[in-house]
């Protein structure tokens, strides 16, 4: 396989959009990965969420081999504590961060800092006021209440994928306190209710939003970047 290499500088994030579609990419997925991740697709029970993790797997493997300038299988991923993917070789210092949402996948890439990404496809909640409940803070929910009802959904999954990746990018997930992270007004920086420094209270964060409309479908992501970003280069897979 061929490997383009891509430069990336130490104050840009790489967006790569990646369309879960692509049945070339499933039928290399033996050749590109490890053992553990085919064990890991297996114990899937439903095969579209099984095809969704080899693709997007695939895809990871395929972008950072371009950056790392190393054949996508030769790829050894370690994992933190809270299972976040990383890589130990990396004389680049490379970080990422992946997010799948039903026929779209994106994976973000930096150099030297934290970073987290997640996507999410925009459609009705029947459950919305529950699930608002549940991830929202106290003045999000109660901002949440007042605004029209046309503009909620969109507004509960800026503040899901918002939270989200950012608790990917500090590594630790949704094990935090998830109404305990306030970041419901536009360019808001971020607030954080514990007192705990580690997430993010004395750290500079970037964050942005984008939209991806894919097979007549609206999706929504946010990126979360530990650092000064200046530039957000976005490139299709």
């Amino acid at each position: 396989m061929s490997i383009e290499c891509k430069d990336i500088s130490i104050d840009e994030v790489h967006v790569w959009e990646i369309h879960l579609k692509d049945t070339l990419t499933f039928s290399k997925s033996r050749d590109i990965l490890s053992f553990e991740e085919l064990q890991r697709a297996d114990r899937y029970k439903n095969e579209n969420a099984r095809q969704q993790f080899i693709l997007s797997r695939c895809a990871l493997r395929i972008i950072l081999g371009r950056y790392l300038l190393i054949r996508p299988s030769d790829i050894v991923f370690r994992y933190t504590q809270h299972k976040k993917p990383y890589i130990t070789d990396s004389k680049k210092n490379l970080h990422f961060n992946i997010s799948h949402s039903e026929s779209i996948a994106v994976c973000a890439v930096t150099l030297n800092y934290h970073i987290g990404v997640d996507v999410e496809l925009l459609k009705p909640l029947d459950d919305i006021f529950c699930l608002a409940k549940n991830i929202l803070s106290n003045a999000e929910y109660d901002y949440f209440i007042e605004i029209p009802q046309e503009r909620r959904l969109t507004f509960f999954y800026k503040a899901w994928t918002r939270k989200e990746s950012f608790l990917k990018a500090v590594g630790t997930g949704l094990l935090y306190p998830i109404q305990e992270i306030e970041l419901f007004a536009p360019n808001t920086s971020i607030s954080i209710t514990s007192s705990s420094e580690q997430y993010g209270e004395k750290v500079k964060w970037y964050w942005n939003e984008f939209y991806i409309r894919f097979l007549e479908r609206d999706y929504l992501g946010t990126i979360f970047v530990e650092g000064s970003i200046k530039n957000l280069r976005f490139y299709k897979f």
